[in-house]
This record gives structure tokens, C-alpha cells and sequence, in this order.
């Protein structure tokens, strides 16, 4: 392990801590200290948004580090390298197991310029422009059908 992947990692057990202790410590918050009635709306609204923020946002920074540490280790020279001269069955699996990645570690990217230019260094322009008319084609589907809700 390189070494500045320590000090994040001296972390865990507080992420840990903090993770299963989130319900006790909302409850003891909404309950005792901004003394809220158990049962309305108004409590379970307050009490859910308490929990569930952190708790998501806690979730998404261990799952960003974790994917982020790996893509530190397989540049696309590596994968390359990696994956040249393999007999055809082989090298299919390899290539798929590091594509289903390559899918993961861009559903969490939007439609920004520095991501096309990270994406440019690992996938081909034809797939980058393909990429962006499915999430943009998404999120104006998304968008048309929230403003015809609200």
C-alpha cells in the first residue's frame, strides 16, 4: 500500500463508530433534545432526514474512496498490458469483469468537462458521445416528468 492511503484509512474505525451509532444518536437528538412527539409526521420527517442524510453521505465517501484507490492501480497502460495476448474465452472475462468496473466508476460522474477529458484517457470518443446522450437524455426525461408532476 502506498503511504498516503494510511492516514484515510486510520479513519475507519470512527466512519464505523459513526455508522452504527447514527440511529441511537438521531433518536437521542429528536427525542430528548428537541423534545418532538414520537408518532406525527413532523417528528418522523425530521427524525428521517436526521438519519438518513448522513448515513448516505457517509455510505457514498466510503464507496468514492474505495473505487477511487482502485482506479489509482489500473491505469489504462496497465489494463492494456494486462489484457494483451490473452487467449480470446480469457480475455473476453478479463475485459468484461474490468468493464462492469469501468461502469460502476462512471455511474457516479455527471456531465462535466473534466470527467469527458478523464474518460477520454480510458474510453473511445464514439462511446464518450454515446454516454452523454443516455445521461443527458436521461435527466431531460427526469426533468420533463418532475415539472409535469409538480
Amino acid at each position: 500500500m502506498k503511504t498516503r492511503v494510511w492516514p484515510p484509512l486510520l479513519l475507519v474505525p470512527v466512519f464505523v463508530l459513526v455508522y452504527f451509532f447514527l440511529e441511537r444518536g438521531t433518536n437521542y437528538l429528536v427525542y430528548s433534545i428537541l423534545s418532538m412527539d414520537r408518532g406525527s409526521h413532523l417528528t418522523e420527517a425530521v427524525r428521517f432526514f436526521i438519519f438518513e442524510v448522513p448515513k448516505v453521505l457517509l455510505l457514498l465517501t466510503a464507496i468514492v474512496f474505495v473505487v477511487g484507490i482502485i482506479r489509482s492501480y489500473f491505469s489504462p497502460e496497465k489494463t492494456r498490458k494486462a489484457l494483451e495476448g490473452k487467449p480470446l474465452f480469457l480475455g473476453n472475462i478479463m475485459a468484461s469483469s474490468l468493464g462492469t468496473s469501468l461502469a460502476f466508476m462512471m455511474s457516479v460522474i455527471g456531465l462535466s468537462l473534466p470527467e469527458m477529458i478523464i474518460l477520454k484517457k480510458v474510453v473511445k470518443l464514439p462511446l464518450i458521445l454515446i454516454f452523454i446522450g443516455v445521461v443527458a437524455s436521461g435527466i431531460m426525461v427526469v426533468g420533463y416528468l418532475f415539472n409535469m408532476i409538480y
